[in-house]
Order: structure tokens, then sequence, then C-alpha cells
């Protein structure tokens, strides 16, 4: 982690495989890999997310 961004692991995933998040702000929460950023060490996540885990 660099600051508030996290890097990702050398792993790779598919898109819409489930993933969690096990540092930074985002820590404990799920996502939904979406695709790789070319050329960075960086990736797309949509957050899953209920109304409770907001409150």
């Amino acid at each position: 982690m660099e600051g508030d961004i996290v890097l990702p692991t050398s792993e790779k995933f598919d898109s819409g495989e489930r993933v969690l998040i096990k540092e930074g702000p985002f820590k404990d929460f799920y996502g939904i890999f979406e695709r790789h950023i070319a050329g960075r060490k960086r990736a797309t996540i949509l957050l899953e997310s209920s109304i409770s885990d907001l409150k």
C-alpha cells in the first residue's frame, strides 16, 4: 500500500471474479474484478455493499 492506493498483488484475476480487499481504506470489502489497467499496477473493481454496511 502506498498512501491511500492499494497495489494489487501479482495474482491474475478473471473478469467477474469475486475478490476480497485485504488492505487499505476498503479493507474487508468484497468486490467484483472488472479488468486490469494496461501499463499500470492497477485494476478496476466494482465494490459490493449493502445499506446496513454503511450505517
